[in-house]
């Protein structure tokens, strides 16, 4: 008797991997995306919390985005980061005009000092993903199939 295995044999294990590799990748595609917007809420309290000390020194809240005007990196409230290498765009917002000057309707609502967007290119639910950040530390997450925010 001749060992080993036929040839329908191996065309059914290789089938039985193709089918768990497919149900698999978008599950590990999902987990990636919660941690990388894990990092990016961790990161957006941190550009909250730098906002209300620049606002408790200069009266006022800094707007913009973190990547081109740098007011609180320059500053020293925040340290520098590699802000170009993320794939969320993070803004300081004033909580009276808002963070339109982010880049769009991403983060335009009244009454937060920061949020973040997501500019994934895997397209939805991933570039639906924003967090914002109220001046009583109160986060709101908002997008389709998005994370929660911590309960404080």
């Amino acid at each position: 008797m001749k060992k080993g295995f036929t040839l329908i044999e191996l065309l059914v294990v290789v089938l039985i991997l193709g089918i768990l590799a497919t149900i698999s990748m978008p599950l590990y595609r999902k987990t990636v995306e919660t941690s990388k917007a894990t990092d990016a809420l961790s990161i957006l309290n941190m550009i909250a919390n730098a906002n209300r000390m620049y606002q408790l020194d200069n009266g006022s809240y800094s707007t913009g985005n973190i990547l081109s005007t740098q007011v609180l990196v320059s500053n020293k409230y925040i340290a520098d980061h590699p802000w170009a290498s993320y794939q969320w765009k993070f803004c300081a917002c004033s909580d009276t005009a808002g963070c339109g000057a982010c880049g769009g309707a991403s983060c335009s609502a009244m009454g937060r000092i920061a949020c973040a967007y997501n500019t994934s290119g895997l397209g939805a639910p991933f570039n639906t993903w924003r967090y914002e950040i109220s001046p009583d530390g109160t986060c709101n997450a908002y997008g389709t199939q998005v994370p929660p925010c911590p309960q404080q």
